[in-house]
Parts: structure tokens; sequence; C-alpha cells
């Protein structure tokens, strides 16, 4: 029998503002509601959490997720460091998991079907599994000046022909993998911060690094399915963030990709949906869990 793991990050502390605090906390547990209630996942659920509000860790476990606190960096000299930190400082509590297929989303996507066949196609890679925002591209966030770096494992041309290659970029929303295969992609995201040059402090860094370690030969990028597509590309006007009517196209009550991303990405159902709480903030709401299942969201908020 298979033994997965669907694990998060969680901040939710008295350097975040309240009425931000308060739009980001209904995402996590949009996120764990429907992974329970609509996915019907019955696997083992983790929250690495820095430092959260007592009340959070409290209805975390009454949901059944089990928390482990990480170190809380000091918000004052680095805001942003627990943010890309959170992708080698949960290797230690990882490795206990072995024999396990590990899925990472951040918490503001929402599961509109089961995940459960991705698990089962892991055992068939080597790499992990990963999402494309395809027709997109992404800053060099972070990371070295390109072409200085005298190892090829940190260039920037690397990267280039990698987002060449996949037809956009690689989303930092989503990873998944058998625990070994998983392991080893965090220690390498590890070592491009702690040898590479990286900054640690740079919001988005670790986006970047996704997309420059991505392995064209074990790896699979396009698990748009599982991976948590960004609601714009389900949006019934528009395929591009700054450009959406915020009327999702729904079909058999879920969400689905509109005729152009279909154009891009296949006639293909989603599991999961992306809302992306940091993007134009509001523009994504009718795309939400709570709005489209009030009722679920009402018996379990």
């Amino acid at each position: 029998m298979l033994k997965n793991l669907v694990y998060i990050v969680t901040r939710f502390t008295n350097h975040t503002p309240t009425a931000i605090g308060n739009y980001y906390e209904e995402r996590l547990w949009e996120f764990i509601i429907s992974l329970k209630h609509l996915a019907k996942y019955e696997g083992e659920i983790l929250a690495f959490d820095y430092g959260s509000y007592p009340h959070i860790i409290t209805k975390l476990k009454d949901f059944g997720v089990k928390v482990i606190s990480l170190p809380n960096p000091d918000y004052a000299t680095n805001p942003m460091t627990w943010q890309t930190s959170a992708y080698f400082d949960v290797i230690p509590h990882l490795k206990e998991y072995k024999g396990y297929n590990i899925g990472n989303w951040d918490f503001d996507v929402w599961f509109q079907d089961s995940i459960d066949p991705m698990f089962l196609e892991l055992e068939d890679i080597e790499g992990c599994y990963f999402i494309t925002e395809k027709g997109r591209s992404v800053a060099w966030r972070g990371g070295p000046i390109k072409g200085i770096h005298p190892n090829y494992e940190f260039d920037w041309g690397r990267r280039e022909k990698n987002l060449k290659h996949i037809g956009g970029f690689v989303s930092g929303n989503f990873m998944a993998g058998k625990q070994e295969n998983y392991i080893t992609k965090l220690e390498l995201i590890k070592n491009c911060f702690e040898k590479g040059n990286w900054d640690i402090n740079h919001l988005g860094a670790e986006q970047s690094i996704f997309n420059l370690l991505l392995d064209l030969k074990k790896d699979k990028w396009d698990i748009t399915k599982y991976g948590g597509l960004t609601y714009y590309y389900c949006d019934q006007v528009s395929s591009q963030p700054n450009n959406v009517s915020g009327e999702p196209v729904i079909k058999d009550n879920k969400i689905c990709l509109n005729d152009k991303s279909k154009e891009l990405f296949g006639d293909i159902s989603l599991s999961a949906i992306h809302c992306n709480a940091m993007l134009n903030r509001g523009k994504g709401d009718k795309f939400r869990f709570k709005v489209l299942h009030k009722d679920l969201w009402e018996q379990y908020k």
C-alpha cells in the first residue's frame, strides 16, 4: 500500500497585518477542507510551522494535521528568509518518511478532485513532478549575475535553455516526488543558496532556482492536472493575470481550462486550483473554494 504525505509551510505571527493575516488564514482552511472533503485524501498531512499563533496550531491539529515547529527567523533582519529556508529546513524531518510519496503545495491552492492518481504515477519516474505556467516568463530572482559564476550548475544560460524547452516557467507553488527523489531536489536547492551565491532573502528566488535545476531527462514539468494551475488560465476572458474578468469557466461544478488554455495544456481536467493570494488580491476570489463550495466551507471552517 502506498504511503503518501502532503505538507505545507505556515507562518501566521504578529508581524502579519491583521487584515492580510485573516485573508491568508482562510486560504489555509480552504486547502485542508477541500483536500479532505473534495479530494477525499486519506494520507498524512503535515504542517511545518514558523511560530504561528497558538490558535492556528490548535486548529491544524483539530483537522488531523501533524505540526512540526521550525526555528523562527529574525523577522526584522531577514523578513523573507523563512519562505526560502523552508526548502531545506524541512529536509531532516522528511528523511524520516522513508518509502513515502511526498507532495507540497502552497496553501493558497485548493482541491476539487482526487490527487491519489498522482501519487501512483510518482512510482514510475526518477525525478520530481512540477507544473509549468505556459506562455509566461520569470525573472532571474536573487541569483548570481548571469555569466560570471564558474560553475555551470548555477549558470543563467542553463535556466534559459530549460525555459525555452518547456515553453514557460516552472511554478514554485508545487513539487512532488518519491521521498528519495524529493529530498535530492531539496538538497540541490539548498546548495544553490549555500554555494551558488543566491540571495536567500529575495522573494521568489526559489522559483528561479526550480527552473535552473529542472532535469529535462528525469523530471516531469507538465503536471497540470494535479499541480494547481493558477486561476487565470480558467478565466472566461483571458489567460493573463492582469486581464481577468473574475468569472471562472465551470462545467459539472468544477473549474475548467478556458479555450485558449486548452490550446496550451490540452483538454484536461484539474484536480487543484491555485488562487495565488499574493497576485492581484481579490481578482481571483470567484475561483475560491469558499465561494464555489459554500456548504462545505460553512460546515468545516
